[in-house]
Parts: structure tokens; sequence; C-alpha cells
């Protein structure tokens, strides 16, 4: 079927009409993605942009020229600069490390208690054959009572003995106990939680003290060494404040009786140990 020249006509027209919105589409693409706000009037001759191989565009209208440039974009992906690190520490063996430790702790214990007078009685035998390092160091925190002593323990000042069971723990009380009667104290209190344990304890201390005497134990040992249980301990405190003619068991059910009991027996150790 031939086509009539109007015919031509019009589909070139279409033609042409097609390839210049095509360009138009194409050329508002790459404007937007250098950053440049395409016109919403159509191409004339006397208006032309050309995108140059350096991604900067240049528009020309009427003979005036103005240029476009892109902002440059920041790498987001880029290694910051590199932070100075501090040198690192030296590696310690196993010995410089157990003299750094005992360093700090000899530091930490000066700090709280004073060194023990002249004159003071060494260690048993018994108790340096028979415990362990850190088993001595506990002993070797026992002083003498504060009246007997020019340089007083700090108030409040106590040891504990933390570990887990069977690594003996009762000796090393024990032991302590005994040098704490070595150095001068009139008398120790061993309280535990049954009465088997309290019995067991006392009689270990007796033989330990039996071992060697000190000078100043001409006392009774067994005088010296008080061992019960916790519930023991506590009546017989506070029956030493109770009167001839008050009643024990009544005085433990009232309260304000054993609160007032309990100030008039522990009220300056209490104060003494929050300061």
């Amino acid at each position: 079927m031939a086509l009539t020249p109007a015919q031509k006509e019009r589909i070139e027209k279409n033609r042409l009409a097609a390839l210049q919105r095509k360009r138009s589409l194409n050329n508002s693409t790459n404007n937007s993605s250098n950053g440049i706000t395409p016109s919403s009037q159509p191409l004339s001759q006397d208006c032309h942009t050309s995108i140059n191989s350096n991604n900067s565009s240049s528009s020309t209208t009427n003979g005036s020229h103005k240029k476009y440039r892109a902002s440059p974009r920041e790498n987001p992906y880029r290694s910051s600069p590199a932070k100075a690190r501090p040198p690192p520490s030296p590696v310690l063996s196993q010995e410089e490390r157990d003299a750094r430790d005992n360093r700090e702790r000899e530091a930490r214990e000066s700090a709280l208690i004073p060194p023990l007078p002249d004159g003071s009685p060494k260690l048993r035998d018994v108790t340096v054959n028979s415990l362990s390092e850190q088993q001595l160091e506990v002993i070797k925190l026992a002083r003498p009572p504060t009246s007997s002593s020019n340089n007083p323990v700090n108030k409040g000042y106590m040891v504990r003995v933390t570990a887990a069971a069977g690594t003996g723990k009762t000796t090393t009380l024990l032991h302590l106990a005994v040098r704490c009667l070595d150095l001068g104290h009139d008398s120790v209190t061993y309280v535990t939680f049954s009465k088997a344990s309290a019995t067991d304890a006392k009689q270990r201390i007796l033989q330990m003290m039996q071992k060697r005497k000190h000078a100043g134990d001409d006392g009774d040992d067994e005088q010296r060494i008080s061992a019960s249980t916790l519930h023991s301990c506590a009546m017989k405190l506070v029956a030493q404040e109770m009167t001839d003619g008050d009643n024990l068991e009544k005085g433990l059910m009232d309260d304000n009786i054993l609160k007032n009991v309990i100030r008039q027996q522990f009220d300056k150790e209490i104060e003494a140990y929050r300061e």
C-alpha cells in the first residue's frame, strides 16, 4: 500500500517530535545526576546544553554563559586516621608479678596496721611447719592489744579469711587465736555453729598452747580460751549485764531490755567500729 505525500510528511513530523522528546528526557536525567536542575522550557535553536567528559556542564542561552560544577562528595568508606596507641605494657614473668603483688599488699597492710613492736615473740614452730604461705600471711596480721602498743591498730580493724571448703580456714583461725594469746591478749573467743565444733576447736588450741610456753603464759590456758556457738555466746554476754533480780528469759523476750543491754555492753565497740 503506497503512502501519500501528506501521510509521509505527518509520519516524519511525528518521528522528529519523538526524537526531540527522547533527547530532552536524556538531558534532564544527566543534569539531575550532576546537581543541575533541569529547565522546564523546551529546547530551542538559541538554547542548547552540552555535557563534557569531566562531568561538568555549561549552558548557553542567548549568548550568555553560566557554568555549573557538582560539589565533590566525601567517601564514607575512607579509613579514619590511625589514633596514637599507648605503648604496650612490659610482659612480666610470674616471679615479677608475684613480687609486684607482694609489694602492693604490704603497702595496703602498712596503711592499716602498725608493725610489730620490738621484742614480740616469734611464730611457733608448729605454725610455721604446718601452714602454707597464704595461711602464714594471715597469722602475721595479728597484733598485740592496743593498750600495750605504742602504735595502736586502727579502729574497726579485722582479719577476714575467705576461701573454698577444705582449704584450711579452720586451721588458720585456730593458729591465729594462738598467735593472739602469744602476743599478750588476755583471752580469745572462738565462735562457731555447733557445740561439737566448739569443743574440738578449744582442744586443738590447748594442744598448741602446751607445745611451747611463752613468757607471760603463767595463767591457766583453759580459762583464757572461750569456744561456744553463736547463741551460747550471745546468752553469756546478755547474762553478764542482767542484774541478779532480772529474769534472763524475760530480758531476751523484751526488745527494750535487750536493746538496753546491747547498748550498755557494746555501745563503745559499735561506735569505735563505725569510726
